[in-house]
């Protein structure tokens, strides 16, 4: 009998470690529309936020530049007319000892037509983490140019 009741919480421990594991990992994805095609280097406007978000605001605007992209800035509704895509991103910050990035969602646009082209995701896990927001940023927008390029058939570029 003792035996039994032993077992069981080996059990116990291993489901609560095992829940806990989970509950660590971060998510990610990216949602492409049907038909969109890769994001060819051209120009990309950025909705900035400034305020808290200043760094995400540089972030970004690097990780598009990596990408071939000419970038520029600003408020929503300043968006020029000459710019091949524009960015937008909602990004959610926590506090617990120190500010954490909770979610990030990154949405690309077509210009002229302002058609959603690609939304890609990133969510902290309820365990969170202090990760870099510079490297989900990157990792997100990585994400989204290479999935628009697999649903086209291209080969994805680094």
């Amino acid at each position: 009998m003792e035996r039994i009741g032993y077992m069981w919480i080996l059990v116990a421990i291993g489901l609560g470690f095992g829940s806990t594991l989970s509950a660590c990992t971060t998510s990610s994805d990216t949602t492409v529309a049907a038909g969109a095609k890769p994001i060819q280097a051209g120009s990309a406007y950025l909705v900035v936020h400034g305020g808290n978000s200043t760094d995400v605001d540089g972030h970004i605007q690097r990780a598009l530049v990596r990408h071939g992209m000419q970038v520029s800035m600003g408020l929503a509704e300043n968006v020029p007319a000459h710019v091949d895509y524009v960015v937008k991103y909602a990004d959610f910050w926590r506090w617990d000892v120190v500010m954490y990035l909770r979610k990030l969602e990154i949405m690309f646009y077509r210009q002229p037509a302002g058609e959603l082209i690609a939304t890609g995701r990133w969510k902290n896990s309820p365990l969170h983490g202090y990760q870099s927001a510079e490297k989900v940023v990157d990792e997100t927008i990585d994400q989204v140019f290479t999935k628009l390029e697999e649903q086209s058939g291209a080969t994805p570029q680094p």
